[in-house]
Formats: structure tokens, sequence, C-alpha cells
């Protein structure tokens, strides 16, 4: 079988200094991602760097103005079964190729998310390409979108700051942001798809079709 896909080049699954073979990307222990960074640290820094988050009606808006370009990050599976309306796979993990005991085990605990995966190493890559050829913002978006939290709040009479929500597309602006691209040409999408589905906003599934059928 053959797949339409509705974006550039194929995901190259292949080792990095971030790889990790949990179903969301994420390290065992809940702390690290694909930059191998803590939450509270990425959070700090995109806060810091003015990171600009939009909610689906605006970056629907935007995006039909073309003023954004939607990036879709989640696995590219989940982007063919349904994706935002005009929004570009860039996958931030793809499915591992890893062979042996490792790659096992992980596929036997579905809890985790099922196949083991990877960060996509050209990630970084496609993306600023698509900052060159199109001149958009790029907003990102997964599947729940996470939250930037600014501020603090009290605990037993300490301030603590407030560290947000961590997700696949605010980690992937981070990763970003430290290979050079500039905070004001990235934005973040809350809610992300689910929060698209729940709007009722445009939404687009790739067809799967039969190479080998005769069309006669």
């Amino acid at each position: 079988r053959a797949r339409a896909r509705a974006r550039r080049g194929a995901a190259v699954a292949a080792g990095s200094s971030g790889d990790t073979l949990y179903g969301q990307g994420y390290s065992s222990d809940g702390k690290y991602s694909a930059s191998n960074t803590p939450w509270p640290d990425v959070h700090v820094a995109l806060v810091a760097a003015g990171v600009e988050s939009l909610g689906v009606e605006e970056a629907r808006a935007a995006a039909t103005a073309k003023s954004v370009l939607l990036i879709d990050v989640r696995e590219l599976e989940s982007y063919e079964e349904g994706h935002a309306e005009g929004a570009v796979s860039v996958p931030l993990y793809v499915r591992s190729d890893e062979g042996g005991l490792r790659a096992a085990a992980f596929a036997a605990l579905p809890a985790l998310g099922g196949a083991p995966t990877v960060v996509n190493a050209r990630f970084v890559e496609e993306a600023a390409e698509l900052l060159d050829t199109t001149g958009a913002t790029l907003a990102l978006m997964c599947e729940t979108g996470g939250k930037l939290s600014m501020g603090s709040y009290s605990v037993m009479g300490q301030s603590v700051p407030k560290t947000g929500e961590r997700s696949r597309s605010l980690e992937a602006i981070y990763m970003l942001i430290n290979a050079g691209v500039p905070a004001e040409r990235l934005a973040h999408v809350r809610g992300g798809v689910r929060g698209w589905r729940w709007a009722k906003l445009p939404e687009m599934a790739v067809v799967m079709y039969d190479s080998d059928s005769d069309d006669e």
C-alpha cells in the first residue's frame, strides 16, 4: 500500500542525543524531553523568550490569512488519521527502527504508548526549511497543546513559579530556539488538535489507496 501524504519529504528515524524509546518521547522518570532538559527549565526559557501562544480560533484565523503556517508535530500516523486543515506534518518523534531486546521490551509496554519512538533527527532542518520557503510564522501544534504560565503562586507563604504544562509542541519550540530560530518566528497552539476538534474547526485526513489496484 502507498499513502498520499500532505507533507514535505519523509521523516527519518535516526539517532540523536535526545533519543528515547518511550511512546510519547519522554523518558521513564518523566523529567526529561527530546532536548534532555528538565521541563521547568524549558518553561522558563520559553516564557523569557516571549513565545506567542495562540488559541485554536486565533490560529485558524492567522492560518487563513497566511500569516502563520500550522505545523503538526505529532507522529505521522496520528497526522494521517486527522489534522487541522492546512497543517503540515513535521513530526518531532518518529517510529524507531531499532531491533533487539531494547525495542522488543518497549513494544511490550502498551501503557506507555505502544510502538517505540525516537527523536526525528531532521526535525529542525525540516522546520527551518519551511521558515525559509514560506516566510510565515510557524504555529506548532500537538495533541493537547500544553500551557505557558507566567507568574507564581503561594505555598505556605513561599512564592513558587508556575511551570505551565509540558507538551510536544512546546518542547519542539524549545529545540528550534536552541537551534537559532528567532522566537518571534514561532508560536504555540493552545489546546492542540483536541482543542481544534472541540471547536469544530475544519479538519482533514489523508486518503489511503491501494497502489496495486487496477483502474480500467
